[in-house]
């Protein structure tokens, strides 16, 4: 039996389909001669697996690696079904065509292709979804013939942090033999929005008021992804820098208050996932304060949450800086 087969979709722009939207296609296939079929089904299947590598420190044991799967989607569309008929249904000689349609999930995670590494732990995490066509035949002995596409998946999320301005602060004391003054660095950061689109911007403003005796050798911001793997005998996760998100002031003398607004550029393909029971990816704005030696840095954390589209997010009209900055300062000085 010689069965051809194709499948075209009806891609959208960009080329990835998008959590609850639907995908539709047809598919064409024909036979190079007379063929009995029991049952023809089109299908759209998403799968996550992990698979968790455990270093050892003794390199005289083998290493031991846990695999996890997950199913997001499974939809089946019968094009032909005659499962109750042993004779099945002739297809005669030629060339066939049939539409198809798929409502996509809202709440499944993004197409993915993680690989991370550190010396205890090799983790690699995919999500993959395809569209499959199975042509079964009568019979005990007959397999059947499947044919597969991959496609791509973008989704969004449902937001749960706050779509207006939060503040947030950090205090750092400085310790020194000879002195009975207390060296105090405060940090204090307002962030406009914790929920930012992919290639969007994050936008916040800091205050970093320098009471200490030492300079700071200078403030870094960046956004770093955060992943936790949820299925493993022990806790495995793994913190990234994202790429092109860093910036860097300058230093700031001892007695000396910086006051700057900052806007970071959010990665294209930079997505949360929530809904998924094998991983989690978060983000996070870090400030980091750099100290001199002996002193240890210290940092600022602001969560954020990125999706596909904060379009349906009611507009803010963000705040004055003194407006969000200053009403601590105005009770210090009381």
């Amino acid at each position: 039996m010689g069965i051809f087969c194709e499948i075209n979709l009806n891609t959208p722009e960009g080329g990835k389909f998008i959590s609850g939207s639907v995908l539709s296609g047809e598919i064409k296939y024909a036979v190079d001669k007379n063929t009995v079929f029991k049952k023809i089904t089109v299908s759209l299947k998403g799968i996550g697996t992990t698979s968790i590598e455990y270093n050892n420190s003794n390199k005289d044991e083998k290493k031991s690696t846990d695999h996890y799967t997950e199913k997001y989607v499974n939809i089946e569309q019968i094009l032909l079904d005659k499962a109750k008929d042993d004779d099945g249904t002739t297809l005669k000689i030629g060339s066939y065509t049939a539409a198809f349609q798929f409502n996509i999930p809202n709440r499944i995670p993004p197409s993915v292709n993680i690989y991370r590494s550190d010396t205890n732990h090799t983790v690699r995490y995919k999500v993959n979804y395809y569209i499959t066509i199975k042509f079964q035949r009568p019979g005990l002995i007959s397999f059947p013939k499947r044919y597969k596409k991959d496609i791509q998946i973008v989704s969004n999320i449902i937001p749960t942090l706050s779509q207006t301005p939060v503040t947030l602060g950090e205090k750092k004391k400085l310790f020194h033999i000879f002195s009975r003054r207390d060296s105090v660095i405060n940090l204090k950061a307002t962030i406009l929005n914790s929920v930012v689109r992919a290639g969007g911007n994050v936008q916040f403003l800091y205050e970093l008021a320098n009471h200490s005796n030492v300079k700071i050798k200078y403030v870094k911001m960046k956004i770093v992804e955060y992943i936790e793997f949820k299925k493993s005998r022990r806790s495995v996760s793994f913190y990234r820098d994202l790429d092109a998100t860093e910036t860097k002031t300058g230093s700031i003398q001892s007695g000396n208050t910086q006051q700057m607004t900052v806007e970071i550029s959010v990665p294209d393909d930079a997505l949360t996932i929530d809904s998924c029971k094998l991983a989690a990816r978060d983000y996070y704005v870090y400030i980091v304060v750099a100290l001199p030696l002996p002193h240890i840095n210290f940092y600022l954390r602001m969560p954020i949450q990125v999706m596909l589209s904060t379009e349906n997010v009611p507009p803010e009209n963000p705040p004055s800086y003194w407006d969000v900055m200053c009403e601590d300062k105005d009770h210090e000085d009381d």
